[in-house]
């Protein structure tokens, strides 16, 4: 119920508002996470693997993920930071965002959410209505497994689902331990 009662409040926000800000971003992961704890300002984040090994850290420092979130921001509201199609600016924006990193837990979801309010925004979408994980949940993921569109990936002790051929034609798999991947958004469109 948290996600559709966020999703719904995110959509409210951003019809009235015509943007996408951190604040707007802050208040989704509060409703789903029921905390208001915001971004991260204490280091010891890292994505770890059932067997505890590490597949990702990302930025520990508070600057560094206000830093990045503001530019995240510009990047979503000013068209003029880049002229990419906007489905392909999403998924810049859905990796930059999962990449960042910046709530202590949520940032999957959150992440989902913002796709959804950036195809509101650049008018693709009408009302909210997208939601790759109920289809997922509520048809046959077997199914999906075996076409090899979506793959499954433990990490801790939740899984996802990921369309890793989508994933791969969007994104160069960089050093699990460092965060070369997350570079300044304006170098992408140059």
């Amino acid at each position: 119920m948290n996600y559709r009662e966020a999703l719904q409040h995110g959509f409210l926000l951003v019809k009235d508002k015509a943007v996408l800000t951190s604040s707007v971003i802050k208040k989704i992961q509060k409703m789903l996470e029921h905390n208001s704890a915001g971004f991260r300002s204490v280091p010891g984040t890292s994505l770890k693997r059932s067997d505890g090994i590490t597949v990702y850290t990302p930025p520990q420092d508070k600057q560094t993920i206000l830093r990045l979130m503001d530019n995240l921001e510009v990047f979503i509201n000013d068209d003029r930071a880049c002229e990419l199609d906007p489905l392909i600016k999403l998924a810049i924006i859905h990796h930059q965002f999962e990449s960042i990193h910046p709530f202590y837990d949520g940032n999957g979801r959150t992440g989902r959410i913002i796709c959804v309010l950036y195809l509101v925004l650049t008018r693709r979408l009408d009302i909210p209505i997208l939601y790759l994980s109920r289809y997922i949940t509520h048809n046959n993921l077997n199914s999906l497994l075996e076409t090899g569109l979506v793959d499954r990936i433990k990490l801790g002790r939740a899984y996802y689902y990921m369309n890793i051929p989508l994933m791969n034609l969007f994104m160069n798999v960089s050093d699990s331990t460092n965060d070369d991947s997350i570079i300044p958004i304006e170098s992408v469109s140059q």
